[in-house]
């Protein structure tokens, strides 16, 4: 029952942890050849002014963030067609006027 909630949360927190700038230049630091994510590579290459190569990186976060975000949809889609969704609504009672 909690299993599509649990996905959900992971997918998203996923998408966007994957732009996460300052907590991974804090503790993953950027030791040259070595370690680095696509947001430091993205500052790294702005500081060195090629804009064309910062903006393929922005482009590969997009997609990336994207087709996580669309298989979500789509699995999340897949499995809810089978079942039966049952909303529950509270009858209130009317006192009448005041």
């Amino acid at each position: 029952m909690a299993k599509p909630g649990i996905l959900s949360g992971t997918v998203l927190a996923f998408a966007r942890a994957i732009g996460e700038y300052g907590a991974t230049s804090m503790l993953a630091g950027n030791i040259a050849g070595r370690t680095s994510t696509i947001s430091q590579q993205i500052a790294m290459v702005l500081q060195n002014g090629d804009f064309a190569l910062a903006g393929f990186w922005c482009l590969v976060i997009f997609v990336i963030s994207f087709v996580c975000l669309v298989a979500l949809n789509l699995f999340g889609e897949k499995k809810s067609k089978g079942k039966k969704h049952v909303f529950h609504r509270k009858n209130k009672k009317t006192t009448g006027s005041l």
